[in-house]
């Protein structure tokens, strides 16, 4: 229950929210083409695994973090692709 909603948050955010918003922001600012690609890539990538070597370390929630992981690096294979799509169909690529 409590960690397959934390997880699908957390997914949300990594992989949807924050990037949109980022991409958005640099929109505002100017940028267009491989620049907004590249702040889509900073802010779209999968959760980095260190994340669970720093849940353990500091005993936090392991197979949260593993889960998140997981399941990042999973649907990252969609949201990148689609993300892409969607900004070349905006002519933005």
């Amino acid at each position: 229950g409590r960690k397959i909603r934390a997880t699908a948050w957390a997914v949300a955010c990594k992989l949807v929210i924050f990037p949109t918003l980022a991409v958005a922001a640099g929109f505002m600012m100017g940028f267009d083409g491989a620049d907004l690609l590249i702040i889509y890539v900073l802010f779209g990538v999968p959760t980095s695994t260190v994340s669970f070597i720093f849940a353990m370390t500091m005993d936090g929630d392991g197979e949260l973090a593993s889960s998140i992981i997981m399941t990042t690096t999973l649907f990252s294979v969609f949201s990148t692709t689609l993300f892409i799509f969607g900004l070349k169909t905006l002519g933005i690529l």
